[in-house]
């Protein structure tokens, strides 16, 4: 066990001989998700090959868009019509994976990238009646998964690290952060 930990312990020593490190925080809005977000992206920039990018992303759009209040936990047991929407329990968050190439020959320290991953968030149908205005869900609780994409570039300045980029649901991004 200490040979694992004194050869981990070497490997964050040494990170600048085998990778440059970076974190950002991020912001987005006007994606398809309709809501604003945040998000932490974690990576390197010449991880594989002193070419390639690879970076992880963990987002989440604030769409608390929660059943009523006083919605009932069970079908509507009246012959009262109804309407059904769904609705969104919490917020919606996303996993992105991204990757891309480094643009040092023509402009220094900037970086194209480019993601695929998926957001998840939990969903129910909410009936409201005609007459009485009553919510009912309709059925169980469902996670809804959406596909994600990303384009941008990252550019680095001494330590710190810019992005600016659009993804499908989060729509316009853009980050602050720290390179090392």
């Amino acid at each position: 066990m200490r040979v694992v930990l004194m050869v981990a312990a070497a490997l964050l020593v040494s990170v600048n001989a085998w990778a440059t490190p970076y974190w950002l925080f991020n912001v987005g809005g006007n994606g398809t998700a309709d809501q604003t977000s945040i998000g932490v992206e974690l990576g390197s920039t010449d991880l594989l090959a002193k070419r390639f990018p690879l970076a992880a992303e963990l987002s989440m759009n604030f769409d608390f868009e929660d059943p009523p209040d006083d919605t009932f936990f069970n079908n509507n047991k009246y012959t009262e019509p109804y309407t059904v929407h769904t609705s969104h329990y919490g917020p919606e968050f996303g996993y992105l994976f991204k990757s891309g190439v480094n643009l040092d020959d023509w402009v220094k320290n900037l970086t194209l990238q480019a993601g695929v991953g998926f957001s998840m968030q939990s969903t129910v149908q909410v009936g409201t009646g005609l007459w009485t205005g009553r919510h009912w869900e309709q059925g169980d609780r469902e996670v809804e998964f959406n596909p994600m994409g990303y384009g941008g570039l990252l550019y680095r300045i001494n330590r710190l690290a810019l992005s600016l980029g659009y993804n499908n649901r989060r729509g316009v991004v853009g980050g602050i952060g720290s390179s090392w």
